[in-house]
């Protein structure tokens, strides 16, 4: 089977050079040179193009009876289509701000897998929760934190970007949907700010975003809701930008040029924010879950935390990203996945099969993830 993969940021990269390993065919598009040099020592065919060009974004889907796709948000919904199109299955990490399941039908009848969202979170978290779901239908609510922080501090934003700027800044500007005892809400990004003690990292602050997506949609939970993790002072430096038109996104004049507050800022934050190679960071998840079964109150704990892995020089976000991603190529290659449509991480936890799988693959990859139950 030859996967083609789409973008060779840290995700991408990480997914390419795992797969590759694990003797997988694996061609890598991308539009930096610089990356694409890196995965070549090692062996992994690659072709240098730019993929927002439609002609190079379909010769590079057509080539392939796999699909990776690691490139922006912007992209993701664009190439998901693509892929459909093309009669392409694919898994897909770009997080699109649109809403995959509106592909579903086109999906089923070209006979095509789309797994969507198989990140972190949403990813894993969906994952699991769909899992406990489906064993549970009396789940009361779900709450989902997760964030990437440095080891190292620097005001004004105690931050280092894993991935694009500009994706995180949309993160912060996208209208977030919750719900909240049976009711779907809708609220201000960056808001209903609480803070968090993390064991063996200290007290984080915890603020809405946009991050459920298709689990609203999928599940009948009474209360669903996702927070980003940051060092306390991270969201209130990022609503002065916010405040001051920075994360504005219609054009504006500037001496005759156009400019995209935006799409500006990211540029000005990307040498503060980027990620240097072999700089400490982590990436931390905690899945709270709670339900009422037989008159006892049950709480389900989900944690795991991840550091930068020096030895190899592969970041804590673009492993934990990567590997469900990972995981989910080497399932269908095999033949253990034989759903079709648009499949987000919830309804892969749902099948018991595929979950055993997975979780078998997951306790190989590295990662460790605690799980721990209460009952009063």
């Amino acid at each position: 089977m030859k996967i083609n993969l789409l973008g060779a940021g840290r995700v991408g990269s990480f997914i390419a050079k795992q797969l590759h390993k694990d003797g997988f065919d694996i061609f890598v598009y991308d539009i930096s040179e610089s990356s694409l040099e890196e995965l070549e020592k090692i062996g992994i065919k690659t072709k240098k193009c730019n993929l927002i060009d439609e002609k190079n974004l379909i010769n590079s889907i057509k080539a392939g009876d796999l699909i990776i796709n690691t490139l922006p948000g912007f992209m993701g919904f664009k190439v998901l289509k693509a892929a459909i199109e093309e009669k392409k299955s694919i898994v897909d990490v770009s997080f699109m701000p649109e809403n995959p399941l509106e592909l579903n039908k086109k999906a089923k009848e070209n006979n095509v897998l789309a797994v969507v969202d198989i990140g972190i979170a949403p990813g894993l978290s969906h994952f699991l929760i769909g899992r406990e779901y489906f064993l549970n239908k009396n789940l009361l609510g779900a709450k989902i934190y997760v964030g990437g922080i440095p080891f190292e501090r620097n005001l004004p934003f105690q931050y280092k970007a894993p991935f694009s700027p500009l994706d995180v800044l949309e993160e912060y500007t996208r209208e977030v949907r919750y719900r909240f005892n049976g009711l779907l809400t809708e609220a201000e990004p960056l808001s209903d700010i609480e803070e968090i003690n993390i064991f063996g990292i200290g007290t984080l602050e915890a603020f809405l975003t946009d991050g459920l997506r298709t689990l609203l949609f999928t599940t009948e939970i009474p209360t669903l809701i996702e927070k980003t993790l940051r060092y306390p002072g991270h969201c209130n430096a990022i609503k002065i930008l916010k405040n001051s038109g920075f994360l504005g996104k219609e054009p504006i004049d500037y001496k005759g040029s156009s400019v995209i507050p935006i799409e500006f800022t990211s540029k000005l934050l990307f040498p503060l924010w980027e990620l240097k190679k072999n700089e400490r960071e982590m990436t931390i998840l905690y899945i709270y879950l709670w339900s009422k079964e037989n008159g006892k109150n049950k709480e389900i704990n989900y944690f795991l935390i991840e550091t930068t892995d020096l030895e190899r020089g592969v970041s804590s976000m673009a492993k934990t990203t990567g590997t469900p991603a990972v995981i989910t190529a080497e399932l269908f290659s095999e033949g253990k996945i034989n759903l079709k449509g648009i499949i987000p991480p919830e309804i892969l936890g749902k099948d018991e099969k595929i979950f055993e799988n997975f979780m078998e693959y997951f306790e190989k990859s590295g990662l460790k993830l605690n799980k721990y139950i209460n009952e009063t």
